[in-house]
């Protein structure tokens, strides 16, 4: 654009009006003469073709100077809009040259990290890595140059040394051609972390509780099948088998042992044991266990012997003494060496008191009813079978011998002149008496004889697989036995003692055991009738049996 003499531009609707100016003033120049002395027309002729190619030349000039400042303008709006959109980004932004030297660094990322531009720009970025990231980050990089974007998980450094995790999402860039450096995005990733932790907590939390639930659930299943097969036992024998079974799947400790107390003793014995701990004493007496004298549960820590119960013996693992207690009375003892970790050792710790709670309140129902199944089966004086033992017992051993086709032997005792006895030293002395004769008896027969006091000064016994014959020889052999029975009441002798028996057998003398019993009482009649002190066998089959009331007087 042309200029006036004041130093501004001349508008381009200026330049025609300014080349006219410039026409009439060559015009008046026209009279002028040339060296030759001709007159100098010609220059007014040139006149407006040097004014176009001014004008041209102004024009484009202008035009220059206009590209150039929209040129100008474009480059700043670009260098303001990139830097408004790196300051807004809240994730850190880093662009690295060929050589991994960060020549851009974003405002949010130098804050995370506490940097100022000036010192991080034209450093490598190994210098923002920290030490245990430098290799994933080296690897990664390595493969930019072959034009291969990434993302990753790294750690930077920050100036005071604090690690930051982020994710970073890296892009090569190219330049005619050839990889010019990388552009890389990093996400502050702590909060995710955090929260992935924390859900990692929750999620093993759950796990946890969902094992012990399932553990919890197995227990319980265990100690319910305990508890209904110990109430289903009829003898201690039974009982002790089923713990046998049962305790080493609901207790796998270490190790273990339970005793058994039998009633009226001061002595436990092991029932079970399971673990490979030392084999426990055969017998264990109640004032040797500090939870037994204590009556409540005695834990000794894992390698300490003080305050140890002395039936213990070393092995690793913390002792557990658990005594098996109903309204104070001992039933036994859960002994056990725990191991694993103290949390473990409290859980084993709370399943044994219930396990032996269970089994206590199992065991005091068992003898229960092993008592009161004793006193409906066994006479109060002597301890022997009473008279309804015997005759069930009677029955099923002729109805096994109908099947096995085996004799039955059945003897009939009375004691001779024992009312005699009593009027001569009085009940007491008759008492112990029949108490010293049902010892006797219960001691001299076999394994799988039964001896039942009858009634009164009457006993019978059961001889399974006995003949006749043999029957009443066993019946010569206690009568003579007896005879060196002398017991003493208040220092004064009662012997010697005389017994009449009758003996009969199945199945030549009834094939009932009613039949059976009368055919032995009236053995034992015709013994007295024929003096007493003798025994008598009940005759063959078809001969006349003498069972007159008026000769039981005798």
């Amino acid at each position: 654009m042309a200029a006036n003499s004041g130093g501004r531009p001349w508008p381009v609707w200026a330049l025609p009006l300014a080349g006219a100016g410039l026409g009439l003033a060559l015009a008046g120049l026209a009279g002028w003469l040339d060296p030759a002395g001709r007159p100098a027309g010609w220059l007014a002729a040139l006149a407006p073709l040097a004014l176009g190619l001014l004008g041209y030349q102004v024009a484009r000039r202008q035009a220059a100077e206009a590209a150039a400042v929209r040129a100008t303008a474009a480059a700043e709006r670009e260098r303001q809009l990139s830097a408004t959109i790196t300051e807004a980004m809240s994730e850190g932004l880093v662009l690295e040259d060929a050589q991994g030297r960060m020549q851009l660094i974003s405002p949010s990322l130098l804050k995370l990290l506490d940097y100022t531009a000036g010192e991080l720009t034209g450093q490598h970025w190994s210098r923002i890595v920290a030490p245990d990231s430098q290799l994933v980050v080296a690897e990664q990089t390595a493969r930019r140059p072959g034009g291969v974007a990434g993302s990753y998980e790294a750690r930077l450094l920050a100036k005071d040394g604090y690690e930051i995790p982020v994710l970073v999402s890296a892009m090569p860039l190219q330049r005619e051609g050839q990889y010019a450096g990388t552009l890389a995005v990093l996400v502050n990733i702590t909060e995710r972390l955090r929260t992935e932790a924390a859900l990692q907590r929750v999620n093993d939390y759950l796990s946890h509780s969902l094992n012990e639930l399932q553990q919890r659930n197995t227990e319980l299943g265990l100690l319910s099948e305990l508890s209904e097969t110990l109430q289903s036992c009829r003898t201690s024998a039974e009982a002790q088998v089923v713990l046998a079974r049962l305790l080493p799947r609901l207790l796998p400790v270490g190790s273990g042992v339970i005793y058994l107390v039998e009633p009226g003793h001061q002595q436990a014995e092991p029932a079970a044991a399971w673990g490979e701990a030392p084999a426990p004493p055969s017998s264990l007496a109640l004032d040797e266990c500090w939870a037994l004298r204590r009556g409540r549960p005695h834990l000794t820590p894992a390698g300490e012997a003080e305050g140890a119960c002395p039936h213990l013996a070393p092995a690793p693992g913390a002792g557990l003494c658990v005594p098996l207690l109903v309204q104070g009375t001992a039933f036994g003892l859960l002994s056990l060496r725990l191991d694993g970790p103290a949390a473990a050792q409290e859980g084993q710790q709370r399943l044994a008191q219930t396990v032996a709670d269970g089994v206590a309140l199992a065991l005091s129902n068992l003898q229960l009813r092993e008592t009161l199944r004793q006193q409906s089966i066994r006479d109060a004086l002597t301890g022997m079978f009473n008279r309804r033992y015997m005759e069930e017992s009677l029955e099923r051993e002729m109805r096994r011998a109908a099947r096995r086709g085996y004799p039955v032997g059945l003897i009939m005792l009375d004691l001779d002149h024992f009312k005699d006895f009593n009027d001569t030293f009085g009940h007491a002395a008759g008492d112990l008496l029949l108490r010293t004769v049902g010892e006797f008896l219960s001691v001299h027969i076999r394994a799988g004889d039964v001896a039942c006091r009858y009634g009164g000064e009457e006993f019978v016994l059961i001889l399974p697989e006995a003949s006749l014959e043999i029957t009443r020889l066993r019946a010569e052999h206690l009568r003579e036995e007896l005879h060196h029975l002398n017991p003493e009441y208040r220092g004064q002798r009662l012997g010697p003692i005389t017994v009449s028996a009758g003996v009969a057998a199945y199945p030549a003398h009834g094939q009932t055991a009613e039949r059976l019993l009368r055919a032995a009482d009236d053995a034992l009649y015709q013994a007295k009738r024929g003096g007493r002190d003798q025994v008598a066998a009940a005759p063959a089959s078809g001969e006349p049996e003498a069972s007159e009331a008026t000769e039981r007087s005798l």
